[in-house]
Formats: structure tokens, C-alpha cells, sequence
């Protein structure tokens, strides 16, 4: 009887255990600075055709206002037959709605726009990524998401 209990108990809390690790999540650095993301982006931009994007582009491209925002770092195809781009916004929670529609229209516009001719802005238009960490928010088009998704993660120690 003693086995069964000491069994039992071991496996709750073995249970427990799991839970916790997968229920919790880390979260964002609060104190990114506009600097800390540029030299993130030197680092990874290594064979990406970026340039640095100004609020007037964020507005054209996305339809979002910087000054709404806490931190915008945005870099822009650097001419119109490219697609890559690095968007990273914090903002606040009654926001992020907003910037996730903004960035999911934004691949939709760029699909709809090289559809039928730019077979490989249309590839890396299908595996642009967007995530939300916290009250940031990212968009990635690029050759190699998952390596701009690494080195964002690594700046937020998410």
C-alpha cells in the first residue's frame, strides 16, 4: 500500500513539474533600446538587402504611427522588386491587435503584389513570420527567418 501512495505521489508531482515548465514563459526585456535592436540587425543582416526605414515608410508600408509606440525599429526593402524586411515594435497591450493586423495585411498586400511573377518574393512572403513576445511584436521576411527569430529572441532573453 505504502509503494502505491509513494507511486502515486511521485507521479502528481512529476506532473506538476511538467505543467510548470510548460506554462511558464519568460518575460520580454522591458528596457530594449532602439541602439540594442540595430546592433541585433547589423549582426544578422549579413546577405539581406535592408535599410533603415523612417516613420513616413512605417506609415506607407503598414499604416501605423511610431509616435503611438513605445520602441519602432523598422528596415525596408531596399528597392521594389525586394520583400525582405525586419519590423519590431513595443507597445501597449491595447495596441498589439492593431500591429498584428497592420503586419498580417502587410504580407498580404506584398503575396498580392508579386503574385503570378516574383516566385521568390512569393517564397519568402509564404514564410514570413510574425511573433508576439509579450508587448513586442516582429515581423520577419527574410532568406533565413528562424535566424533573425533566434537573434530576437536572444536581445529580449525570451
Amino acid at each position: 500500500m505504502k509503494k502505491v501512495f509513494a507511486v502515486e505521489l511521485f507521479l502528481i508531482l512529476l506532473l506538476v513539474g511538467v505543467m510548470t515548465v510548460l506554462l511558464y514563459q519568460k518575460n520580454a526585456r522591458p528596457d530594449v533600446t532602439e541602439a540594442d535592436v540595430k546592433e541585433m540587425v547589423t549582426s544578422v543582416a549579413v546577405d539581406t538587402a535592408i535599410t533603415p526605414g523612417g516613420p513616413l515608410r512605417l506609415r506607407r508600408a503598414f499604416g501605423l504611427n511610431s509616435a503611438d509606440h513605445d520602441l519602432v525599429v523598422y528596415y525596408m526593402p531596399t528597392d521594389s522588386l525586394n520583400v525582405d524586411e525586419f519590423l519590431l515594435i513595443r507597445t501597449d497591450e491595447g495596441q498589439i491587435s492593431d500591429v498584428l493586423a497592420a503586419m498580417e495585411a502587410r504580407i498580404e498586400s506584398q503575396l498580392n503584389a508579386f503574385e503570378n511573377y516574383g516566385d521568390h518574393q512569393t517564397e519568402l512572403l509564404k514564410k514570413a513570420e510574425i511573433h508576439q513576445f509579450g508587448n513586442y511584436i516582429c515581423l520577419i521576411i527574410a532568406e533565413h527567418p528562424e535566424v533573425w527569430l533566434d537573434a530576437v529572441k536572444t536581445l529580449l532573453e525570451v
